[in-house]
């Protein structure tokens, strides 16, 4: 990935691995040092198709790149999309973006399978849209909790922006071998090895600890960079640690560590 989305050979880069291992950390660093004023940055989180809508994290790009506020009313966000969209491009598809942000009032019966159609066609256009006006970043987290019309969005924007400065990052648990038909790749993040986890351990505490101790976070996290800050912040800092004791402490798993974490939040108490 370049210094600069705008010079990056690679349209589409994927970061594949288990929970914790540093996927999104790792996009969202890259991300913060970029540049606001060189590009604009779009961020969307798939969800369960269970629980979601289809497109829907193109829905909340589409919702950042009319600017809408959640607090206004029907008619003014309404307004806000056709004014957005009035004598460009998207024009066109202004019914098809009120619809998929349930601001249409429009009784029209469009069958399901055209309006899935028009709709993939639309978030395409948005995003030739945006990116003619500027280098744009779209960062597609949790994308193998996508559905299969965003899927299909993605492909058909990969498509249509192959010559514009357009740069997808991506944060999945599952392989997608199929980026390398879209000029893209996927890099797989394995857990930290113990030099790995030695230099993480020592940039929390400011200074190297012994590789009894270091090894001892190693084993017990197993590598995972989430785990091993978990582990770190929750030692004393006043203290010269040289092992880890407790284990039973310590979250083994991503829902037990949101569970601790939410614990320590003032005004919330522990039914453990």
């Amino acid at each position: 990935v370049a210094t600069k989305p705008a010079t990056c050979a690679l349209p589409i880069c994927g970061f594949c691995g288990d929970p914790g291992v540093g996927k999104t950390r790792l996009c969202e660093e890259y991300i913060g040092k970029l540049n606001p004023n060189e590009l604009q940055v779009f961020r969307a989180y798939c969800v369960n198709s269970e629980r979601g809508k289809p497109l829907h994290p193109f829905i909340q790009v589409m919702q950042a790149a009319f600017q809408l506020d959640q607090e206004s009313c029907k008619k003014t966000a309404q307004h806000v999309v056709q004014q957005a969209t009035h004598n460009t491009e998207l024009d066109r598809y202004t019914e098809v973006y009120l619809r998929l942000l349930n601001l249409s009032d429009s009784n029209e019966s469009i069958p399901q399978a055209e309006l899935l159609n028009l709709s993939v066609n639309a978030t395409s256009a948005l995003l030739q849209h945006l990116c003619s006006q500027s280098t744009v970043l779209l960062y597609l987290d949790d994308w193998h909790a996508a559905d299969e019309i965003s899927q299909k969005a993605l492909v058909n924007i990969l498509t249509h922006c192959r010559d514009l400065p357009l740069l997808v990052l991506m944060a999945t648990r599952t392989a997608m071998p199929e980026l390398k038909y879209l000029r893209g790749r996927t890099v797989n993040m394995q857990p930290f090895d113990l030099s790995m986890s030695n230099k993480l351990i020592a940039s929390f505490f400011g200074k190297q600890l012994s590789l009894n101790f270091t090894t001892s976070v190693h084993q017990q996290s197993g590598g995972n960079a989430l785990f091993i800050e978990e582990l770190c912040l929750s030692l004393p800092r006043n203290k010269m640690i040289e092992s880890v004791h407790q284990r039973s402490e310590v979250p083994t798993t991503l829902q037990g560590l949101i569970a601790k974490r939410v614990n320590q939040l003032p005004g919330i108490k522990s039914n453990s």
